[in-house]
């Protein structure tokens, strides 16, 4: 039984290192993934559902903010997710380990 809730609370705490809630994707650290509006200094965000189930996450990776998520926590789905994409064309002349996508794929635990 002991290892089980070790295990449980191990879990738990690696799950937070990879996100943060926030309140705004606007005033956020993973509001680069959001297009500016052209005559405003703000960002233009898909609809965020009213209701205590939505949560605005920012996602991070190895330091980094990779995804920003609007997450029901009812349904535990996501409504949709934002994140930088760079084209090969953009991605020939840019470091290798900073801007390309591998195939590894991380999964978040439910």
């Amino acid at each position: 039984m002991n290892l089980v809730t070790l295990v449980l609370l191990l879990s738990a705490l690696f799950s937070l290192t990879l996100m943060e809630v926030v309140n705004n994707f606007d005033k956020s650290k993973c509001a680069e993934f959001f297009i500016r509006s052209p005559n405003k200094k703000t960002i233009i965000t898909p609809t965020v559902f009213k209701g205590y189930q939505y949560k605005m996450i920012c996602q991070y990776w190895k330091n980094k903010y990779q995804f920003a998520t609007l997450f029901d926590t009812e349904r535990r789905i996501p409504v949709y997710s934002a994140y930088k994409f760079f084209g090969q064309k953009e991605t020939m002349n840019l470091s290798l380990s900073e801007n390309i996508r591998t195939e590894e794929w991380k999964n978040e635990p439910q």
